[in-house]
């Protein structure tokens, strides 16, 4: 009877055991994770976001929160939700064009899009920077892959976008420029 509990015990100690082992959560490495980014990325046509901007200055720093739209190859849309004084103001990239438009007294302005590779603030600028560019620093942690490239062109300002990616979600978290 003895020896019958022990077994009893045993068996249950080791399916415990191998649900703990066998169904606990998989680690992604590096490679896996910038794999399935590479992968997804490719398939982008369009996107939606909201993203917070921190414009950092000599003499202060300022927060907007914008509402982005990407659509492949060069449609690109900032909406100003804040601050308050900004807000539904709209900067649309159309190609060869830039179109301000100012809800608050109706107006529209249509420029000529002279620097027609400035959309630094999109993340769908990163992917055509990164689908052209040869040389990605990548830089992993636990809870996310960080993607650095060069951006062209000699603006000392603005020479580099880093994208960081989240290791369970594949999805961008936040990108610095």
């Amino acid at each position: 009877m003895k020896n019958k509990w022990c077994t009893l015990l045993i068996t249950i100690i080791s399916i415990i055991t191998l649900c703990n082992v066998g169904c606990g959560r998989k680690e992604y490495t590096k490679e896996e994770v910038y794999e399935d980014f590479k992968n997804q990325i490719s398939k982008i046509t369009s996107y939606t976001c909201t993203a917070k901007v921190e414009a950092i200055g000599n003499k202060e720093n300022t927060t907007y929160i914008f509402k982005h739209t990407y659509t492949k190859p060069d449609y690109y849309k900032l909406e100003v939700k804040s601050p308050k004084n900004l807000q539904g103001k709209t900067i649309e990239y159309k190609g060869d064009k830039v179109l301000v438009h100012n809800p608050n007294v109706n107006d529209t302005v249509e420029l000529p899009n002279i620097n027609n590779d400035s959309h630094y603030l999109f993340i769908g600028d990163f992917i055509k920077n990164y689908m052209q560019n040869e040389e990605v620093v990548l830089e992993a942690t636990e809870s996310e892959l960080k993607i650095e490239i060069e951006i062209p062109g000699d603006n000392k300002y603005f020479n580099k976008q880093i994208l960081y990616i989240n290791n369970k979600t594949k999805n961008p978290d936040k990108m610095e420029i």
